[in-house]
């Protein structure tokens, strides 16, 4: 049953007081004001009119007569403090003596939704708004929703206590009025022409839960292409984003300077690490200038420009590689920036954190090899409805995007044809299990192509059963997440290993070391720890070229590895050192053949192109346990110590570490130091 529309008209002369000239009784239903209110200018209308109108407000009441009459969606402040969304008309004319009186028909959208009734939803909408994890709405050309998927918690989204319903509302009672202002701005975005707005926003829930979701609003049309409304699909990415937060705090483990921006005053903060690659200090300007400053001259527009458009345009995440001139030694070095935009309640970014890491050598190394552009790349939703059977019913343009099969190759197929071969019949098993049990499955797939590319989904299957609980149908949403697969394999490679001879870094050394001490303890063995210094490594660099030096490098680490047994650790710190460690030694004298393997392998000659190069290596070696407590890190420095003293002695040997000659270097060192106070 149709209700009454809520509706007020006035009558205004458009002079600079603008006088209310009359009033329909009404306003006080829609506003909350009586009409002597506004005759007697004790309210005045166009100061309670939305601050961000202001365009629509110029527009409507222009003392001009052109144009003559239109339409327009306006927000208006009610007596109660609320903001009410209406949909107003306008006529304008010109009076004898000169003047222009306008004249407002106000409406309130939700009366306007309510006195049309409630629309049949098509069934397929029906069974994708009702069988699947995300939230699904539609609204309105006045911003009202409509429709509204069943089974996410809607008050888990929605922040305030509105009910158990949100169809016949505006998004002003639904929310706080900033967070308000930022949707009913998108939506209109959509109304007026935009084919698709996209949005990552972290939102606490009623229930005081942290969450993040991933909303995309996209434009419904009729069947003459005229835009009558909007739908879209928020997903919660909150298990996404915690992931990736544990990705960050591997790179700072892993040596990758971290920065903060601030959008308004273009000041940014720096660490340590991130300080060291630019090769700048604390009085460096940290403006946009300064920044600016750093970049390659070759690359400053590209740069400047993509921040430009694409993150503050777009609100995109930074995520680029480019070229810098580090600050000391005005050396040209790459780096790989990522980033993030926070926003405030309107909208506006107001800072952007992230990281830096230098990836000159793998550059140069892999000269093919690019991160993706970008780790937070979410696609449209491909949607597939099956029958009980499993025969496809219908797929929507995105599914043929993702899987390149046309709608008329797969209706009538089953999805096996996707099949990967990547998972194992217990896989699909379990599948189908839940599907049986709860109704649906929700989960990571790898699937193939058409082409035969295999790609990666986050896949959502939803059982539709009947009201006997037989099932109809099956729906599956899913995301190709392929991009961000790949984008947290390559981290979890830097984080861990050297990038140009793949052995295991500084990071995973340290792991394993702490692990071999504790297995000692167990077993009751030895520990041995060998570091390794290559002898001439520099005069070969200088002769014949980094390429030769990082080529022997590789070749070296080869070969180690091929000498060692599989229990033990062969590591690089970095430039021509190693360290190996040795596991489940019965007693000190076992480590001697195995020092000399690794001397052997080290002086063995090596042809690089048309060079035949020559290298030894120096080595000392520390073991655990000794007598008194000591680290891991105590370890390496006894390790380091017993090198340098190989070196002494001559090099392309070893030297084990003499705790005797430690304590008489030191009691030395203290004799020399009261030798001046005598």
């Amino acid at each position: 049953m149709r209700s009454p529309v809520i509706e007020a008209k006035f009558r205004l002369e458009l002079t600079e007081r603008m006088p209310v000239l009359s009033v329909s009784d009404g306003v006080e239903a829609l506003l909350g004001y009586k009409a002597e209110d506004f005759l007697t200018s004790r309210i005045s209308l166009k100061e309670r009119i939305h601050k961000d109108d202001s365009k629509i407000v110029e527009r409507v009441f222009s003392p001009e007569i052109h144009p003559p009459s239109g339409s327009f969606n306006i927000r208006i402040r009610h007596s109660d403090g609320w903001i009410r969304c209406l949909k107003g008309h306008f006529t304008r004319e010109s009076r004898a003596g000169g003047e222009v009186v306008l004249n407002l028909l106000l409406q309130d959208v939700k009366s306007l939704w309510r006195n049309r009734g409630e629309l049949e939803t098509p069934s397929f909408f029906k069974t994708m708004m009702e069988n699947t994890d995300d939230l699904i709405f539609f609204k309105d050309e006045n911003c009202v929703t409509t429709a509204v998927s069943r089974n996410m918690d809607t008050k888990a989204v929605y922040q305030l206590d509105h009910g158990s319903t949100v169809v016949g509302l505006t998004d002003y009672d639904t929310y706080l009025e900033e967070n308000a202002d930022v949707f009913y701005s998108r939506d209109r975005q959509i109304l007026e022409g935009a084919t698709q707005v996209h949005m990552v926003q972290q939102r606490v829930t009623t229930k005081g839960a942290k969450i993040w979701l991933d909303i995309c609003k996209y434009p419904l049309r009729d069947a003459d292409e005229k835009i009558v409304g909007l739908f879209g699909i928020s997903r919660d990415i909150t298990e996404h984003m915690m992931a990736k937060e544990s990705l960050r705090d591997a790179q700072i483990i892993a040596g990758i300077g971290s920065y903060d921006l601030d959008i308004q005053t273009g000041i940014w903060t720096s660490s340590d690490v991130l300080d060291g690659i630019f090769g700048i200090d604390q009085m460096y300007a940290r403006t946009v200038e300064g920044w600016a400053a750093l970049i390659h001259p070759s690359d400053r527009a590209m740069m400047e420009a993509y921040f430009a458009d694409e993150v503050m345009g777009k609100g995109a995440a930074f995520d680029k590689e480019y070229r810098i001139v580090r600050q000391t030694d005005h050396a040209t070095r790459w780096v790989h920036g990522l980033g993030r935009l926070s926003f405030d309640a309107q909208g506006r970014p107001t800072r952007m954190r992230g990281t830096i890491q230098d990836i000159t050598e793998r550059r140069q190394a892999e000269e093919q090899l690019r991160l993706a552009a970008s780790v937070f790349t979410h696609t449209r939703e491909g949607i597939m409805i099956t029958a009980a059977d499993g025969a496809i019913l219908d797929v929507n343009d995105a599914f043929t995007q993702i899987t390149g099969y046309g709608r008329e190759e797969v209706l009538g197929s089953n999805p096996r044809l996707l099949k990967s071969g990547r998972h194992s019949k217990e896989f699909y098993s379990e599948m189908w299990r839940a599907l049986t049990d709860k109704g649906y499955w929700s989960g990571e797939v790898w699937n193939r192509d058409k082409a035969g590319r295999i790609f990666a989904e986050l896949l959502t299957m939803s059982a539709v059963r009947d009201a006997e609980g037989n099932t109809q149908q099956y729906v599956a949403l899913f995301t190709d997440i392929t991009s961000i697969k790949e984008h947290e394999s390559r981290l979890e490679q830097i984080a861990h290993f050297d990038m140009l001879t793949g052995l295991p870094n500084r990071v995973l050394l340290s792991d394993r070391l702490h692990q071999a001490m504790a297995q000692a303890h167990r077993r009751n063995q030895l520990v041995a720890v060998a570091y390794l210094d290559l002898d001439g490594f520099k005069a070969i660099n200088d002769l014949h070229g980094h390429d030769a030096g990082d080529q022997l490098l590789m070749n070296l680490a080869k070969r180690m590895k091929q000498a060692l047994r599989e229990s033990d650790t062969v590591a690089r710190l970095g430039g021509d050192e190693f360290v190996v460690v040795f596991l489940d030694l019965p007693d000190v004298e076992a480590i001697h053949p195995e020092l000399a393997r690794l001397l052997a392998v080290a002086s063995q000659p090596m042809q690089i192109g048309d060079l035949d190069l020559h290298v030894s290596a120096s080595i000392g070696v520390s073991f655990y346990p000794q007598a008194e407590d000591i680290d891991a890190d105590q370890l390496l420095r006894q390790a380091d110590q017993a090198m340098y003293r190989a070196k002494l002695d001559g090099k392309n040997r070893y030297c084990i570490f003499d705790h005797g000659h430690d304590l008489s270097i030191c009691a030395l060192h203290e004799d020399l130091k009261c030798i001046p106070q005598a």
